[in-house]
């Protein structure tokens, strides 16, 4: 936004910016979305981790050797392929909601950094009540549990990798 501008013009930008933040965060497609996905997306974590667990305990356990025939060593391969799909699944849901949760959160820090001062004193109150309504960023959730971000990727990690440990001393 151009705050050098007339303040008739930076208001209009400025409810036109606030009515497409709102239309984003409170529209029908944004709550059809979380509300589809909402379980489909947990069970699809659980199963992972679950599926992650086996499918490393199943490769670590699988003795490859010269004597393999052919179906061995050709089902070995499906099993490390399907262990990378589904890192790859659950990577790709936890990367694309980190990137909204992001991009939402820069809208603050990008307003914050824009030469707002020097606007009339009506603009920067409405710029500060804007800022406080972008506070809380968008956040996809797996069940309303789990947060669609890098953190949460890297504690299915852990919690594979831990299960996975208890496997081995089972063994």
């Amino acid at each position: 936004m151009d705050f050098s501008s007339t303040n008739k013009q930076i208001k209009y930008e400025l409810k036109k910016n606030m009515e497409l933040y709102d239309n984003i965060v409170n529209c029908r497609i944004t709550f059809a979305i979380q509300k589809i996905f909402n379980y489909v997306l947990l069970s699809t974590f659980i199963n992972s981790i679950i599926l992650i667990c086996l499918t490393g305990f199943l490769s670590t356990h699988t003795v490859i050797d010269e004597q393999a025939d052919l179906s061995e060593k050709i089902n070995y391969v499906y099993t490390l392929g399907y262990f990378g799909y589904l890192l790859f699944q659950v990577s790709v849901y936890c990367y694309y909601g980190h990137q909204i949760m992001t991009e939402s959160s820069d809208i603050n820090e990008a307003i914050y950094l824009s030469n707002w001062y020097v606007s009339d004193k009506f603009i920067q109150k409405d710029l500060i009540i804007l800022r406080e309504r972008l506070k809380r960023p968008i956040i996809f959730k797996a069940g309303n549990i789990f947060p669609l971000t890098f953190p949460t990727l890297i504690q299915i990690f852990k919690s594979s990798y831990s299960i996975f440990a208890l496997l081995q001393q089972m063994d």
